[in-house]
């Protein structure tokens, strides 16, 4: 028969015992296990992006950036919120389980960071189009544009048009330009990266045809903004322009560090 007074030793002992286990489960979760990231999860990191044949295509760290001629107006840690689309869905998930200094090098495959969209590429785009020769400007757009009130007769030559103009009358809040081409002259449109030329010319309009090449870029005016995009294909009539991002349907490698999270 055991006595009572070590019976109650073996009891506190294993009271004890189980004390401990649970003090290093509730350690083991706060230390290895709420502090890696997860899902709502906001995080800051380190990054720099390379193709498969080893081109920086983009990164936060200055001194890589400049090694690899990339030009930022900033450098500052991508903060994002894990989960919620503010990054490819690729990225997200790599990040998931890391924690803060931890460093990780992967591979993210196209479906999951820019798919290529054929749905961007505009095509058939008129190389021969028309140019209205005369036209009507609001008197607040044209002094915004030229930075004056007009004169009529004046001629106007500034850099940001892409021709010469004379102010040919002003009316209520509204002026008449006419566009000053002649049969022959070489133009760059807005947009283009090319020289466009003067091909006819009529009382009413201008015939432009454009001469663009393959791999030259093009930018498009949209509501939100410019989208910017390359030429694939020229023939006599017609072009192409490729308006996915230079990465689409590319592999892409990451080395990130984890800098902070926040829950």
């Amino acid at each position: 028969m055991i006595p009572k007074r070590e019976l109650k030793l073996r009891k506190e002992i294993i009271i004890g015992a189980i004390v401990v286990i649970i003090l290093l489960i509730v350690l083991a979760f706060v230390y290895l296990g709420a502090n890696k990231v997860k899902k709502g999860d906001t995080v800051s990191v380190n990054y720099v992006g390379s193709l498969d044949n080893g081109t920086v295509f983009d990164t936060n760290i200055e001194e890589v950036a400049l090694a690899n001629n990339i030009n930022k107006m900033q450098f500052e840690p991508l903060t994002f919120t894990v989960g919620t689309g503010q990054v490819i869905s690729g990225f997200d998930d790599e990040v998931v389980g890391m924690a803060e200094g931890d460093k990780k090098k992967f591979t993210i495959a196209p479906e999951k960071a820019y798919p290529y969209n054929d749905a961007l590429v505009l095509r058939s785009i008129p190389r021969v189009s028309e140019i209205e020769r005369f036209l009507n400007v609001p008197l607040t757009s044209f002094s915004q544009l030229f930075g004056k009130q007009p004169t009529v007769g004046e001629t106007l030559d500034v850099e940001d048009v892409p021709f010469p103009m004379k102010v040919m009358n002003i009316s209520e809040g509204a002026v008449m330009l006419e566009v000053l081409l002649k049969s022959g002259d070489s133009v760059s449109l807005p947009g283009t990266a090319w020289k466009s030329d003067v091909t006819a010319v009529n009382q009413e309009s201008f015939t432009i045809k454009q001469n663009p090449e393959v791999g030259l870029s093009y930018f498009l005016p949209q509501p939100n903004g410019v989208v910017a995009g390359k030429v694939i294909r020229v023939d006599e009539n017609t072009f192409d322009v490729d308006t996915n991002p230079p990465i689409a349907g590319k592999a892409l490698t990451f080395e990130v560090t984890i800098l902070e999270i926040k829950e």
